[in-house]
């Protein structure tokens, strides 16, 4: 039997351990990757119904807005893959899942490579789109805002904070609440699990403008508060970028 100097064996081990490591890399790459998958339009409607009151799950199309407007799935946010998709996804929290769609699946496919390799632990692109599901007899959502929060100007909401009679909800991060915030602002987290538990604590008879960092997690805290009864809930298009983009005043800390 063929003996190996103590030298020799140890290049070996490590010659083995490195391979292993590799290997190893290459299966936690593939395991990543497995985190996006294209899906049948049976397949997105059953992901779709069981998630309804599932606050960690959202619904994206990534069509134009004037796309969007002319016909869209029933909950779906707008967030145009051809209009700062990638710095908009930014905003939504990674570890949500989310199911993606477009008009035919490319925009989805596109948005979709996007967002997993952005790190987002739960992506899903539906196959052939929008297109897809009605001609599989699905409903869309054929008004301009159906169900929808309604949205105010930054420069709406400056005037009505001004005239009084307002309350401000900041939903994005207390760490982005402690950065800068509008006065006066109450910071509760959209990301919370315990989101829309806190959101009942609120008089649902006051009038409340809701703002994020750009409007992609305002909206969505606005649609929830329209579900639970609040009498009015606007969310402040373009968020706090677009509020300080105009030179208008915010403050620091709690």
């Amino acid at each position: 039997m063929k003996s190996f100097s103590p030298r020799k064996l140890f290049v070996i081990f490590l010659v083995s351990f490195t391979a292993g490591m590799i290997l190893k890399g290459f299966t936690y790459q593939a395991l990543k990757l497995k985190s996006a998958h294209e899906i049948t339009v049976n397949e997105a409607k059953a992901i779709i119904d069981s998630n309804l009151e599932n606050s960690n799950f959202m619904l994206l199309d990534v069509r134009t807005l004037a796309e969007y407007q002319q016909g869209h799935l029933k909950n779906a946010v707008n967030i145009d893959y051809y209009a700062d998709f990638a710095e908009k996804i930014k905003t939504l929290n990674k570890d949500f899942s989310y199911v993606l769609y477009c008009r035919s699946g490319k925009r989805g496919k596109a948005a979709m490579d996007a967002m997993s390799g952005a790190g987002f632990a739960e992506t899903y692109n539906m196959l052939g789109g929008i297109l897809q599901w009605q001609a599989e007899g699905n409903p869309v959502v054929t008004t301009e805002n159906p169900g929808r929060a309604a949205e105010i100007s930054t420069a709406d909401a400056a005037d009505k904070i001004a005239a009084g009679n307002i309350l401000l909800l900041d939903v994005r991060t207390t760490d982005e609440f402690k950065v800068s915030h509008l006065q006066n602002a109450v910071n509760l987290d959209y990301y919370d699990q315990n989101f829309s538990a806190k959101l009942e604590t609120l008089d649902k008879t006051k009038s409340y403008i809701v703002y994020c960092r750009s409007g992609v997690r305002g909206g969505k805290a606005a649609e929830i508060m329209k579900k639970l009864g609040f009498a009015e809930a606007f969310n402040m298009v373009g968020g706090i970028l677009k509020w300080q983009e105009e030179g208008r005043p915010v403050v620091t800390g709690n």
